[in-house]
């Protein structure tokens, strides 16, 4: 490449470039130090993505009537999270959008769980991305609608068993 890429760099940044326009400018940046902070600003625009804009339902034309998202609130333990799940009634899948939380400290992971007093059952870990977010599929062996709370722990880390009391995000049914 001889020219300069910055047309390619936000695209680079999101992603969005084919694997060949990907190495063109990997193989720039890697030797043009004003591209590569170019590039550099990029990412950090890109990681600011996810906290531009507060958390939506769909549009009505995107959902059917059956699908309901239930905001999670944060605790104090996690004050700058938010999380919304979406799910149809009487299903037993799910989405998890869940931004802003905080890494975990070593040896320790997010876990969600699905609760009907005075049971709980474990669904997932999260793994996070560097800014905190997190997007899961959720497949359980219940109906979602007969759990009366959904909740997000600081468990271990590989998870543990049933819920501490160390609960991030919250919703009751």
């Amino acid at each position: 490449m001889n020219e300069h890429p910055h047309d390619s760099l936000p695209a680079f940044a999101l992603g969005a470039l084919d694997a060949d326009e990907a190495s063109q400018v990997i193989e720039h940046v890697s030797a043009c130090p004003t591209c590569r902070d170019d590039a550099e600003v990029w990412g950090a625009v890109v990681a600011l993505l996810p906290y531009s804009t507060p958390l939506h339902d769909p549009p009505a034309h995107l959902t059917a009537p059956e699908t309901v998202g239930k905001p999670l609130a944060p605790t104090s333990l996690a004050p700058g999270a938010r999380g919304k799940m979406y799910m149809r009634l009487g299903g037993r899948q799910a989405m998890l959008l869940v931004a802003g939380l905080p890494q975990p400290e070593a040896g320790k992971t997010y876990q969600c769980w699905f609760a009907s007093p005075p049971h709980q059952t474990w669904a997932v870990t999260l793994n996070l991305d560097r800014d905190g977010a997190a997007r899961l599929f959720l497949d359980v062996r219940e109906p979602l609608d007969k759990s009366t709370q959904v909740m997000v722990t600081l468990e271990p880390s590989g998870g543990s068993s049933k819920p501490s009391s160390a609960v991030v995000l919250a919703a009751q049914r």
